[in-house]
């Protein structure tokens, strides 16, 4: 018995993702914000410098999450 996995519309999945991710470049273009200013611009915001001291889950996630960010597109 062999088991095989069928993924089903997986074609539909892929444009859909390759349509957002289109337009998110699209709106950042006519925006002109990309995603190190966005960052910047929320982390400024929302002050999340404070978060690094936290210490319920959901700020620290922030943080971890807003860190992990930076450094994925490689902000300074």
């Amino acid at each position: 018995m062999t088991t095989q996995i069928k993924v089903k519309y997986l074609d539909v999945v892929l444009i859909g993702m390759g349509m957002f991710i289109g337009f998110c470049v699209i709106l950042m273009h006519l925006t002109g914000m990309w995603p190190c200013q966005i960052l910047s611009s929320t982390g400024n915001f929302v002050n999340i410098d404070n978060f690094q001291t936290a210490k319920d889950p959901f700020t620290s996630f922030a943080y971890a999450s807003h860190q992990w960010l930076l450094g994925f597109f490689k902000c300074s």
